[in-house]
């Protein structure tokens, strides 16, 4: 089993944390990009970092309006 969820409203663990400035995603997270961490041949499991529309944009040049639905 997983480790306890900590105590706090739903609506909190449900957001997104930017791993660049650290600010929580709105409930929709509009804009926001998951990009994969690990390393296939090397990590037993996948790990995802969310970053906001500005800070994705700074680190990775792109934003979520460049990207179709199919990306």
């Amino acid at each position: 089993m997983g480790a306890p969820l900590p105590e706090a409203p739903l609506d909190v663990l449900m957001r997104l944390w930017c791993q660049e400035c650290g600010r929580p995603s709105s409930p929709e997270a509009k804009g926001w990009r998951l990009y994969r961490t690990d390393i296939p041949e090397e990590d037993n499991e996948p790990t995802l970092a969310a970053y906001c529309a500005v800070c994705s944009y700074v680190e990775f040049g792109t934003s979520s309006s460049e990207h179709t639905e199919s990306d």
